[in-house]
């Protein structure tokens, strides 16, 4: 008999852990059951917001049960908005394609990995919607992209084929697009744009000044279009005198960042090559570095963001600060030397420090303002764009959309 009993007692151990499970399993199943009982279609937005968070979580929903499986699965909106780039090799691309389709779909056609999907992205080329090339992959530009909103340019000036430069500025190729970030390549081509030629429907524009003359007639010919213009100055801008800036205006600009070049110039040295007027302009901001208050136009900012010193009586209706320490510093000191001054700023927003936390404590109870401090992990990426950032063709690092933009911190 004890020969009998001893194959069943080897089982005992697998079955207390099954037990375990089982019990372990209840809460989890008591935790979902509220979740299941929502309609299909709560569940799959509260999907795709959770994919914003965490791009594959498409991938994680699937398997929690059954029923989140087959939402997800009936959740395009979701799969749209994995980037092509994240995906593990041996991940299928067309399995990403199938699932999100009718929506629009992000990918990135950089090194030999980008290159390799070349032949498949011309075959599904009317669901791009977010597309990032480099010199080797633009050629591809060739063809309409008729569902192109945002077009990111990795490459550097003088890379390019003019024809395939110029493509960037021709409306029938790319009739929907709406962010350009195209460094200095512009340079190249903007004389050969014939005055008469139809322009993509730009809104936001990324670019790198070398050749202040033809930036300007670019920025003339999109002046009545743009949103959101990001600038930085690139060298060697000193070679090329400035004898009167160019008045320009920019009636729908409601953000601006502008970055002088990073260098050991004074400002004898270096002119900046127009002066704008926008007169809706909300949001600013700048690099300080080393030139001051390049744009003056600012009476209407409420939003503003700098690195170093900035004359702070040029922005009387400024709401939200942003930055590091040394923003923090030169604002807490102006604040101190005129305690009137900004009278509608309601928040700052920086990286942790106490001894600045302390001095906005005080101040705002000596001076009997409600200045809220915003208390931030990192310091705030103002400055960075909408695009995975490169140094000398080294991946560096992904910044996601509420990085780079003031407007969502």
């Amino acid at each position: 008999m004890g020969d009998e009993v001893d194959p069943n007692e080897c089982h005992l151990p697998n079955l207390e852990h099954f037990l375990d499970d089982m019990g372990s399993e209840e809460p989890r199943q008591a935790w979902v059951a509220p979740i299941n009982r929502m309609p299909v279609e709560i569940l799959s937005m509260i999907f795709v917001e959770a994919t914003r968070i965490e791009l594959l979580y498409p991938f994680t929903l699937g398997k929690v049960c059954h029923q989140w499986r087959q939402i997800i699965l009936q959740t395009p909106e979701a799969w749209s908005i994995i980037p092509i780039y994240v995906l593990k090799p041996g991940w299928q691309l067309s399995t990403i394609i199938d699932r999100s389709d009718p929506y629009p779909i992000e990918i990135e056609l950089v090194g030999p990995d980008g290159h390799s999907k070349l032949p498949l992205v011309l075959k599904f080329r009317h669901r791009i919607g977010n597309l990032t090339v480099d010199h080797n992959s633009i050629h591809i530009l060739e063809h309409p992209f008729t569902q192109l909103t945002t077009l990111v340019v990795f490459t550097h000036s003088g890379s390019l084929a003019t024809k395939h430069s110029k493509a960037l500025l021709d409306q029938s190729i790319l009739p929907n697009l709406h962010y350009l970030f195209c460094g200095s390549i512009l340079d190249e081509i903007s004389d050969e744009v014939p005055p008469n030629a139809v322009l993509p429907p730009i809104q936001k524009l990324d670019l790198r000044m070398r050749r202040h003359a033809t930036t300007i007639k670019l920025l003339q010919r999109f002046s009545n279009q743009l949103i959101d213009l990001r600038i930085q100055v690139d060298l060697p801008l000193e070679g090329h005198t400035v004898s009167e800036p160019v008045h320009l205006i920019f009636p729908q600009l409601n953000t601006l960042v502008v970055s002088p070049p990073f260098a050991t110039f004074s400002e004898s040295t270096f002119t900046w090559p127009f002066i704008a007027r926008t007169p809706m302009l909300l949001t600013y901001a700048e690099e300080s570095c080393p030139i001051r208050n390049i744009h003056k136009d600012t009476q209407t900012v409420t939003r503003l963001a700098f690195s170093k010193g900035i004359d702070l009586k040029l922005f009387p209706n400024v709401q939200d600060v942003i930055g590091h320490i040394e923003t923090m510093t030169t604002l807490i000191e102006y604040l101190e030397s005129e305690s009137e001054a900004l009278p509608h700023l309601k928040r700052v927003t920086f990286p942790h420090s106490p001894i600045f936390e302390n001095r906005l404590f005080h101040f705002n109870r000596t001076h009997e303002r409600n200045i809220a401090a915003n208390i931030v992990e990192q310091p705030p990426i103002y400055l960075a764009p909408l695009h995975r950032t490169y140094l000398f063709g080294v991946l560096l690092f992904v910044s996601h959309s509420s990085d780079w933009d003031i407007n969502a911190v």
